[in-house]
């Protein structure tokens, strides 16, 4: 009977407290819903050919931001993910400016402009990234997050910007 008695509280103490969840692919914890960690990458201002403008060109100011999920458990440490893909930036860098420069009239389908900046991101970054052994581990995308263009008065922003959530 006493050892009934430790049992019968952890039972009764638990009753009614947890909740669990039923089988599916819905999370019922908001800390599963989203992404991980994100990088705000400084923007790329790039010298576009623009026929519509008095100069003859624009500046168009693209900025990247890396999404950041870990896929399992692993012994490699976000820090170590994040200290990559910051130090990707010169290469993500060129690789937009190779995309935006050699265009005739980058006005003419900004969907699709950032689509090709999009993906070339994603295809460089993923060269370098998944040569780390540990990789596999997370899942990073980069994104789009900015695209605009304005006249040679305009400055750019010029800060790198870690959030965590």
């Amino acid at each position: 009977m006493v050892r009934l008695v430790p049992l019968a509280l952890a039972v009764s103490l638990l009753a009614g407290c947890v909740s669990l969840p039923s089988s599916g692919d819905k999370n019922y914890s908001s800390s599963k819903v989203g992404d991980r960690a994100s990088y705000d990458f400084n923007e790329v201002v790039v010298m576009a050919p623009c026929a519509k403008a008095q100069e003859g060109f624009l500046n168009l100011h693209v900025q990247l931001s890396a999404t950041i999920n870990p896929q399992k458990v692993t012994i490699a440490g976000n820090s170590e993910v994040q200290e990559i893909v910051s130090r990707l930036y010169p290469r993500l860098a060129a690789a937009v400016t190779a995309v935006i420069q050699p265009q005739a009239d980058p006005l003419s389908d900004l969907d699709a402009l950032r689509e090709k900046v999009a993906q070339e991101a994603d295809r460089v970054f993923n060269a370098e990234f998944r040569k780390w052994a540990f990789s596999e581990d997370y899942e990073v995308q980069l994104v789009v997050i900015s695209m605009h263009f304005t006249n040679g008065s305009v400055p750019c922003k010029s800060e790198s910007v870690w959030r965590y959530y």
